[in-house]
C-alpha cells in the first residue's frame, strides 16, 4: 500500500476497489471503515445519508453475510487531489427468510488524496437500477 500514495487515482483503483471488496465480504466492519475519509458521505437507496466513521461502520456491520459479488469499473478519472470512479455493482444479502436477495445498480464514488498521498473515499453513492438492468 505504500507504493500506492505516490501513484494517481487510475493506477491505484484497481487495487483499492478489489481490497475494499475483499474486506466487505469478510464482514471486515473496521477495515472498511479505513477506505472513507472521517467526513464521508455514503448514499444508499432508501436509507438516511450515513455521515462520518461511526455511521458508515455501524451500517457495514448490519450487512453481515453479504456479498458484493461484482464491482466494475466504468471509468476512472481524477483532477489534482480529487478523482472519482463509476461503477457497475451486484450486491447479495440474505433474507430472513433464507434466500438470498440480490440487487445491482452503479455506484458513483470521489476520492480525495489525503495528506500522506493515500486516496480515500469521500463521496459514495449507490444508484440501484430499475429494472435489474445492469
Amino acid at each position: 500500500m505504500s507504493d500506492e500514495k505516490s501513484q494517481s487515482l487510475k493506477q491505484v483503483a484497481p487495487s483499492l476497489i478489489a481490497r475494499f471488496v475483499d474486506a466487505f465480504n469478510r464482514n471486515d466492519a473496521n477495515l472498511c471503515e479505513e477506505f472513507y475519509t472521517e467526513d464521508a458521505l455514503v448514499l444508499l437507496a432508501a436509507r438516511k445519508p450515513l455521515q462520518g466513521h461511526g455511521e458508515i461502520k455501524a451500517a457495514m456491520n448490519a450487512y453481515v453475510g453479504a456479498k458484493l459479488t461484482r464491482l466494475d469499473p466504468i471509468v476512472v478519472s481524477e483532477s489534482g487531489d480529487l478523482g472519482y470512479y463509476a461503477a457497475r455493482y451486484e450486491f447479495e444479502a440474505p433474507s430472513s427468510d433464507g434466500s438470498s436477495a440480490k440487487e445491482t445498480g452503479k455506484s458513483l464514488v470521489v476520492l480525495r488524496r489525503q495528506a500522506d498521498g493515500s486516496w480515500k473515499v469521500a463521496v459514495d453513492a449507490a444508484i440501484m437500477d430499475a429494472g435489474g438492468e445492469s
